[in-house]
């Protein structure tokens, strides 16, 4: 986790947003947050990939323990194999086959 941080410190210290962030030390999650002053939607865009791009080569996780959701699912292959995705597509179907749970919120189906 050191090495995210300090990555996300260089990162963000010469980017124009604001950023915070809030660490579970005992399950080692961090939440980072970064804010855009910029009201662009495009400057969302890059404060997302700021802090998800250095995910997949410190084998990270675009979320823990809130879940995938909306904001996070076109992310969600960064930090997934295909076939872990392809294996969660499996598990969905088989325990949602009728696609009533949480539909549209991580897979379209």
């Amino acid at each position: 986790m050191t090495d995210l941080i300090e990555k996300l410190c260089e990162i963000v210290g010469a980017s124009q947003v604001l950023t915070g962030a809030e660490i579970h030390v005992g399950d080692n999650n961090l939440h980072w947050f970064i804010v855009p002053r910029d009201p662009d939607p495009k400057a969302h865009e890059k404060a997302t990939q700021i802090v998800y791009a250095p995910l997949q080569a410190l084998h990270g996780s675009i979320s823990a323990e809130h879940g995938i959701g909306l904001e996070k699912k076109p992310y969600l292959g960064l930090t997934r194999s295909v076939q872990e995705l392809d294996t969660m597509r499996i598990l969905k179907r088989s325990l949602d086959p009728n696609n009533i749970l949480g539909r549209g919120r991580i897979f379209d189906l």
